[in-house]
């Protein structure tokens, strides 16, 4: 392996991750994730996302011992060693223990019948708080916050994926 070279985990949402040998510069990591990029630090890696990703789908969970709640990381992810100033190659034990971490913080969208039932359910909700809206103000009808209803989504699909991995 070359010196300018890095072997790091690239996980696409909703797919498997998978080991890469990438140039460790800058460019190289906007161009695979198509956008600026951004850094989080977590444990012993970094995770490496775009800098713009609200609109994003959800890849991975990720929880904060310190905090003691978590937040999802959206978008494509890089996942490298940590180094004090620049991104460091995976040893063998990071690969191992990464792959492992992935497949438990990974937001699974291969049932689609699952996600047609959380649409269903985010239409049912809208449709219930729109009546409740119109029973209150005739006429001033108030339409849900879309950020609200995406909360609600992003809730329910953290619930269902934990709920179905229990089962699993």
């Amino acid at each position: 392996m070359k010196k300018d070279e890095i072997i790091i985990i690239y996980k696409k949402v909703g797919k498997k991750p998978e080991l890469k040998k990438i140039k460790n510069n800058i460019q190289e990591f906007e161009q695979i994730l198509k956008g600026r990029i951004t850094c989080i630090p977590y444990e012993n890696i970094i995770i490496v996302c775009k800098e713009n990703r609200k609109s994003l789908q959800p890849n991975i969970y990720i929880s904060t011992k310190f905090l003691g709640v978590g937040e999802s990381i959206r978008g494509d992810i890089i996942i490298t060693a940590r180094n004090d100033y620049d991104f460091k190659t995976l040893s063998k034990e990071q690969v191992v223990e990464n792959f492992k971490f992935l497949q438990n913080a990974s937001f699974h969208y291969n049932n689609t019948v699952n996600r047609l039932k959380h649409k269903d359910f985010v239409r049912s909700f809208n449709r219930e708080l729109t009546i409740n809206n119109k029973e209150k103000s005739s006429d001033n009808l108030q339409t849900p916050n879309d950020e609200v209803l995406n909360l609600i989504y992003a809730i329910q699909t953290i619930i269902l994926d934990f709920i179905n991995n229990k089962k699993n």
